[in-house]
C-alpha cells in the first residue's frame, strides 16, 4: 500500500510540473516607458522564475540584477535608450534557467518634451504677453499651467516639434520673482 501512495504522489508531482513551468511570466516593467536618449533603472516583476541569465530589450544596452527568490520577485534593470530609438512598444525578453520568456509591449519609447529656452524671461505686472517655449518634441504637450497665482495662461497656439506659444496675463498684484511653469504630456 505505501508503494501505491508513493507512486500516486509521484504521478501527481509529474502532472503539476508542466503547470508550474507554464506559470512563468513577466508581469510588469516599471517605469514602463522612457524617452530617447534616457538612462533609467526599472523594476521587472517576474513569476515562476528561479534564475535569470539575460534580459534583452531590442538593441538597447541592458544590465540587470536578479533578485528573484523562490520562483518570483523582481529584477533591477539598468537600461540605456539610444537617441535614435524608434517610438512605440518593445518586446522584453528574459532568458531564465527554465527557458526563455517574452512579453510584447511591456516597454515603450515615447516622446518627452525638453525645454531649451523661454522668451521673454521677464513679464511686467498688469500686462498680457506672448511667451514662447523652445525645445524638442513639444508636440507631445497636452496642457500647461503657471503657479503660483496672479498669472493665467489665456490661450495657446498648437505646438510644432520645436516651439509653442502662450498668451499669459499677469495680474497687477502678481508676486514678484520667478514663477514655476508646468507642462503635461
Amino acid at each position: 500500500m505505501p508503494l501505491m501512495r508513493t507512486a500516486a504522489l509521484l504521478f501527481l508531482m509529474l502532472l503539476a510540473l508542466p503547470s508550474r513551468l507554464l506559470a512563468q511570466s513577466l508581469d510588469a516593467l516599471t517605469p514602463a516607458e522612457a524617452a530617447r536618449g534616457e538612462q533609467l533603472a526599472a523594476v521587472l516583476q517576474v513569476s515562476g522564475v528561479t534564475l535569470i541569465t539575460d534580459v534583452r530589450i531590442a538593441d538597447f544596452v541592458v544590465g540587470f540584477e536578479d533578485r528573484t527568490v523562490d520562483g518570483s520577485g523582481e529584477v533591477i534593470v539598468q537600461l540605456d535608450v539610444p537617441p535614435d530609438a524608434l517610438l512605440g512598444p518593445y518586446t522584453v525578453e528574459v532568458d531564465a534557467e527554465a527557458g526563455a520568456l517574452t512579453a510584447p509591449a511591456l516597454f515603450s519609447v515615447v516622446r518627452r518634451p525638453r525645454f531649451t529656452s523661454v522668451t521673454p524671461a521677464e513679464l511686467p505686472r498688469g500686462a498680457r504677453s506672448t511667451v514662447v517655449l523652445q525645445g524638442e518634441d513639444l508636440e507631445a504637450l497636452t496642457s500647461a499651467s503657471v503657479t503660483p497665482g496672479g498669472l493665467a495662461m489665456t490661450s495657446a497656439w498648437a505646438p510644432d516639434p520645436n516651439r509653442i506659444a502662450f498668451a499669459v496675463a499677469v495680474g497687477e498684484t502678481a508676486a514678484l520673482g520667478d514663477q514655476i511653469g508646468r507642462a503635461h504630456v
